[in-house]
Order: structure tokens, then C-alpha cells, then sequence
């Protein structure tokens, strides 16, 4: 067994400011998210927290809608 085996995967963080200016929203609809199970929060001390990327990830990847070419946009 090697040691690579043995040491956790690294995982990608975002602060919660930083999440909230990648989604375009405030940190308290941040936390909304988290408490809704739509966001992956880690604690990283007493006051430090952060967003899992593979949660960011997969919820823009949830919440975005393509539009096609025949659809209309209203003009």
C-alpha cells in the first residue's frame, strides 16, 4: 500500500462570499441553500466556513436552462 493511498482526496472550497459572488446571490441566500440541502457547507473553524465545489458545480449545473434556437425571447 502506498501513502498516496492513505491521505485524503483534496476538495475545492469557496468562502461563502466568494459563492455568493459566483451565483450572483447574498451570503444569507447562500446559507438558505445550505439549510436546503442544495449547497455542501463545511466548517472550517469556529467562524470559517466554506462551499464544496462539486455542490456549486452541480447546482449551477441543476439550475441552468438552455435555450434553443427555435424558442422565443420575447422580441
Amino acid at each position: 500500500m502506498t501513502l498516496q493511498a492513505d491521505r485524503p482526496q483534496s476538495v475545492k472550497l469557496h468562502r461563502i462570499k466568494n459563492a455568493a459572488l459566483l451565483l450572483g446571490v447574498s451570503k444569507p441566500t447562500i446559507y438558505r441553500l445550505v439549510r436546503a440541502g442544495e449547497l455542501t457547507l463545511v466548517k472550517l473553524g469556529r467562524r470559517a466556513s466554506a462551499i464544496t465545489d462539486d455542490s456549486l458545480c452541480a447546482f449551477i449545473a441543476s439550475h441552468t436552462q438552455i435555450v434553443g434556437e427555435g424558442s422565443s425571447t420575447g422580441s
